[in-house]
């Protein structure tokens, strides 16, 4: 399973706002499994024309941890990345074919 391990060398102290260093712990896995949706559509929309609509997220990594070397720049971070791309393809014969589409991604 994907993890996110974190190793503290030594040399990365935090100080408190009381000017006391702490050193956060290492080896922990700060990072926890998030499932990446997506979903997918076509549909023929004339005799040579088709649509097509996709929609998933590249990615999104998650975070939590209070016990970890980067606690004082993060403890909870959630991030996903919605990308959807609208097509459409246009038949000429059975050789030529030619479609079009672009991306909108958007960070959620």
């Amino acid at each position: 399973m994907p993890g996110i391990e974190l190793h503290n060398q030594g040399f990365h102290v935090s100080p408190l706002v009381g000017g006391e260093p702490r050193s956060g712990g290492g080896g922990v896995d700060a990072g926890k499994p998030v499932p990446i949706p997506s979903v997918y559509f076509v549909k023929s929309v004339a005799r040579a024309v088709g649509f097509g609509l996709g929609i998933n997220v590249s990615f999104g990594p998650a975070t939590d941890s209070e016990d970890w070397v980067g606690c004082y720049h993060a403890i909870k971070t959630d991030l996903f990345t919605v990308n959807s791309s609208p097509n459409i393809a246009w038949k000429a014969n059975d050789n030529v074919a030619q479609g079009v589409g672009f991306d909108v991604s958007t960070s959620i």
